[in-house]
């Protein structure tokens, strides 16, 4: 459903501006035109979120800030009102001061043309969650915008399920000339987001997609962080994509162009976003009150709470084994096996047993 054509005009588009940088006007052009791309999508509700951009190393005077936040609303009351958010920032830097050019067609309008990509491709597919895509501002400047942001997020109630944050998604090929269209990175701190990185990758390996997740169990890159920094802080599960080879030469300088961009590759990490946004956004409401027997026996037993035409599905996976290795399909709220034995396993219980992961 998203092909490599249907990425190209946005990255051409935003890096057609000399720069994005969040003291010059040309973010908010940018900012505007994005706003008319996502409202010409059915049923997109799309407005502006404002906060403070105070002065600082590279913020010569302070400013007031918008950002994007374009929401397909779910369509289950049970579940509607509870948020999933794809994200990527649209300003741009460049190492040589605010007015040099700085096209940023990798950092990050690769990311942004993904998020535009994946809610054209859901406003036509069922969804029981709101899928909210955020078009963060002055990421360059010390991740402002989605501090702000997560702040909003906190004072609404925790309604935020979950966060994907695409930053540098297009390059494929690094400095020293190795190149990797087959792999991908999942960055995940500890907690909550170490938990949707385990989900995100066990979902997108039932997929058609041909590059495969790799999860790496930091944070982000050493000494640098993104958009999702700011959420996975205050407890919300929050993880970043990022390509698997950078080229550090081209990053925050006038040589961050379309010339330089897989598509291709672009396109297959756009299908993987797709198909967890999916999976999860018309996944049923989760289960409650999930337990471990502890009396002494064999096996494993768990039990929980939910729907009681729910369909759930328990992972496990070896206490030595960062991801999922196996999963079982229950209906009911009770789940027991002699095959793994709680003292060896790690398990987690979700809804949605038997739902496909879209073809995409």
């Amino acid at each position: 459903m998203i092909s490599a054509k249907d990425l190209r005009p946005t990255v051409e588009r935003l890096s057609a501006w000399p720069t994005r940088n969040s003291n010059r006007a040309e973010l908010d052009e940018a900012l505007s035109w994005l706003q008319g791309q996502f409202s010409a999508i059915p049923g997109c509700v799309v407005r502006y979120h404002e906060f403070d951009l105070p002065a600082g190393k590279r913020v010569p005077v302070a400013r007031r800030m918008r950002q994007l936040i374009a929401d397909l609303i779910g369509n289950d009351p049970a579940v509607g009102h509870r948020v999933l958010m794809l994200g990527a920032h649209a300003d741009t830097f460049s190492r040589e001061g605010i007015d040099a050019p700085a096209p940023g067609a990798n950092d990050d309008a690769s990311g942004v043309a993904l998020l535009l990509a994946v809610a054209r491709a859901m406003a036509h597919l069922p969804r029981r969650r709101t899928v909210r895509f955020a078009v963060f501002t002055a990421e360059e400047q010390g991740l402002v915008g989605s501090a702000a942001l997560a702040e909003t997020a906190l004072a609404e109630g925790r309604a935020l399920d979950g966060f994907w944050n695409f930053d540098m998604v297009a390059n494929a090929t690094d400095d020293a000339g190795a190149r990797d269209t087959q792999t991908v990175r999942l960055f995940s701190d500890v907690g909550p987001a170490r938990e949707l990185a385990r989900y995100t990758r066990w979902t997108t390996r039932q997929s058609e997609s041909a590059v495969a997740v790799r999860l790496v169990l930091r944070p982000d890159r050493y000494g640098r962080g993104g958009d999702h920094t700011p959420f996975a802080r205050k407890g919300f599960a929050a993880v970043r994509f990022t390509e698997e080879r950078e080229a550090f030469s081209r990053q925050h300088s006038a040589e961050d162009t379309v010339e330089f961009m897989d598509f291709e590759y672009l396109a297959a990490i756009a299908r993987h976003a797709l198909a967890v946004a999916v999976a999860a956004a018309d996944a049923p409401p989760a289960p409650t009150e999930v337990l471990v027997d502890t009396a002494r026996r064999t096996g494993s037993r768990l039990t929980w709470s939910g729907d009681p035409e729910g369909r759930y599905r328990v992972y496990s996976r070896e206490t030595t084994s960062p991801v999922w290795q196996d999963v079982h399909d229950v209906h009911g709220f009770e789940f027991a096996t002699e095959q793994y034995w709680r003292d060896d396993h790690e398990f987690a219980v979700g809804a949605g047993a038997g739902i496909p992961v879209p073809a995409v």
